[in-house]
């Protein structure tokens, strides 16, 4: 082979090779086709699928007719598939959001909307953030359906607080605006004016009153912002902040009504029915008084309340005119009138230099209460000193009710009103007495040509004048114990002895000629005089007059025992005649049979 040849051969081997190498590894540039002449274009490298956008869920508390909160409690659902009774906040449960310097709310860590926008959130809120000083507490993340809100009323002052609830917002999906929280209170706010006569009064607070309950959530959503109470009404005294006069710790009430809550001074209560239980304890010139609440039944949610009050002057209810009556009656309960034993309530009084009044003086402020103006009593049961006998551990006092009235026993340890009593100085006429110059019984003196107990007053129970008094009777008219005609006569005239040797049945209840049958109300004023000895069983229970009936001269005392009464039972609708009993605790009666049951019977007659 020449040179030339292999030469030849060589080079034909070395493009064939040169042909089938790969292109450069550390550079991209595309390289010249010999055999076209042309260049190949570079492919694109391929862009990353953009991510969806995510947007916190954010919030927009608004509050209407309510006061602003700087913290909301916030729960969230995942409703794909709508709200519903089983529902659970498991997106956010009790998250709390608070308002910052620049008026944003925020919260940590924060909580996105789903990317896809493919779900539905529901939304409800709270407001303040519940803490341990606010007595506000909610349901666990277990709970399903609406979350419930807890409230203990803390005793701090400075802890009240207007609580609110946010409109539920059910089944939103993905946005970009805030949620909106529209926020209405769900309690009552109360206010004081007072008036008085230069009284420096340095503390208005609230007591016997709904302290406790709950709420659900969603109430709105039931057309209503119900409250579930614990049937538990507070002992302790629950204060408004006042508007001091500059440099003193007290108010002075003056002649015209004044606005005295602090701009924050104000209560929130929880709304309720409003009891008998409920006070208004007020300290005037050191000493606390007990108010009512007047005209006011009930408190709603959101609503605003200024309570009236007008502070008494010192001087002590009677029921006499130009005469002396036979006990003085506080012109208002004792501050712990709502909720109170026995034992608390005999401890206020005598605190207060008066004292709790004995049974027969509960009686009489019962039966003379129309002419005492200005008494503020209420309907509710009230305290006396005297020990029943009915209870041989002497555990239970008796008590007297002003509507229906009645006497009653109760375990000491109970709870109701208190009324204070003061013994008159001495000197004058005491009304009612004892007169026991007439033949054929003792006469009851309520009032006589001297003067005496007052004929009639303004009575706040029942918002009118009323009367002590009925119009002299020859025949007792039949009527319910509830009605007017239970009234007493001005002097009552007692026989001295039983119609009957015995007792007989209603059929045979009958007096005398010129005699008639006593009113509930009337043998309770005859057992108020003694009539019987066994009406005067201990010191706290001594008939109020010095001449009791029993130790009249030719009288013979009323046994301890059941008398008809002229006054029909309401108790039993108004159709069984109803008794007064002597012993061994003196109370007024049920109605009875009118066949079979048999009782004694005392005729009384009205004397000009």
């Amino acid at each position: 082979m020449t040179t030339q040849l292999f030469l030849k051969r060589f080079f034909l081997l070395t493009a064939l090779v040169a042909l089938t190498l790969p292109q450069g590894c550390g550079d991209d540039d595309p390289v010249d086709d010999p055999a076209s002449n042309t260049n190949t274009e570079p492919q694109p490298t391929p862009e990353p699928e953009p991510e969806p956008e995510r947007h916190a869920i954010e919030f927009a508390p608004s509050f209407s007719g309510a006061t602003g909160h700087s913290q909301i409690g916030v729960f969230a659902f995942d409703t794909s598939t709508k709200w519903d009774e089983w529902a659970q906040p498991d997106l956010m449960h009790d998250i709390r959001v608070e308002k910052d310097g620049s008026g944003v709310w925020n919260y940590d860590p924060i909580v996105y909307w789903p990317s896809d926008g493919s779900f539905d959130f529901s939304f409800m809120a709270y407001a303040p953030y519940a803490t341990a000083s606010n007595g506000l507490s909610v349901s666990d993340a277990s709970h399903v359906g609406a979350p419930v809100l807890r409230y203990e009323m803390p005793s701090a002052t400075d802890c009240h607080t207007d609580i609110c609830l946010a409109t539920p917002v059910l089944d939103i999906r993905n946005r970009q605006e805030a949620v909106g929280l529209e926020f209405r209170s769900v309690m009552s706010k109360i206010g004081f004016r007072i008036k008085g006569q230069g009284n420096k009064v340095s503390n208005i607070a609230v007591r016997g009153i709904q302290w406790q309950g709950e709420i659900a959530l969603n109430a709105d959503d039931q057309g209503s912002m119900t409250w579930t109470q614990v049937l538990d009404f507070s002992t302790t005294e629950y204060q408004a902040k006042l508007n001091y006069d500059e440099g003193h710790d007290y108010v002075t009430a003056t002649e015209t009504m004044t606005d005295v809550t602090a701009k924050d001074g104000y209560l929130y209560l929880i709304p309720q029915n409003i009891t008998y239980n409920a006070r208004i304890v007020v300290t005037v010139d050191g000493d606390k008084l007990g108010f009512p609440f007047v005209d006011m039944a009930q408190i709603l949610p959101g609503k605003e309340y200024i309570i009236d009050l007008e502070i008494p002057g010192n001087k002590l209810l009677d029921y006499t005119d130009n005469a002396m009556p036979a006990f003085l009656l506080a012109p208002t309960d004792a501050a712990e009138a709502a909720n109170i034993d026995w034992n608390d309530a005999k401890a206020a009084c005598e605190a207060s230099g008066y004292r709790l009044p004995t049974y027969n003086e509960g009686l009489m402020t019962l039966f003379y209460m129309n002419g005492i103006e200005g008494n503020n009593l209420r309907f509710a049961s009230y305290w006396t000193s005297t020990t029943s006998l009915e209870d041989p551990t002497g555990e239970s006092a008796m008590g007297y009710n002003i509507m229906p009235w009645m006497g009653l026993y109760m375990p000491k340890a109970g709870i109701t009103a208190a009324r204070c009593v003061k013994d008159v100085p001495e000197g004058g006429k005491k009304y009612p007495y004892v007169d026991s110059t007439l033949p054929d019984g003792p006469v009851i003196v309520s009032r006589d040509n001297d003067g005496g107990v007052i004929p009639s007053a303004f009575n706040v129970l029942y918002d009118a004048e009323r009367p002590v008094f009925h119009e002299n009777w020859t025949t007792t008219p039949d009527h319910d114990g509830n009605t007017d005609a239970d009234r007493i006569s001005r002097k009552l005239q007692v026989a001295n002895t039983d119609a009957t040797a015995g007792k007989v049945v209603w059929s045979g209840f009958s007096c005398p000629e010129g005699w008639r049958k006593p009113t509930m109300m009337e043998m309770a004023l005859i057992f108020t005089m003694g009539g019987a000895p066994e009406s005067s069983y201990g010191a706290d229970n001594a008939p109020v007059t010095e001449t009791p009936l029993y130790k009249v001269e030719g009288i013979t005392p009323l046994n301890a025992d059941y008398y008809w009464v002229a006054s029909m039972s309401a108790g039993r609708g108004g159709r069984n005649p109803a008794t007064w009993s002597f012993g061994p605790t003196p109370r007024s009666g049920l109605g009875t049979i009118v066949g079979p049951d048999a009782n004694y019977v005392r005729c009384v007659r009205d004397i000009e």
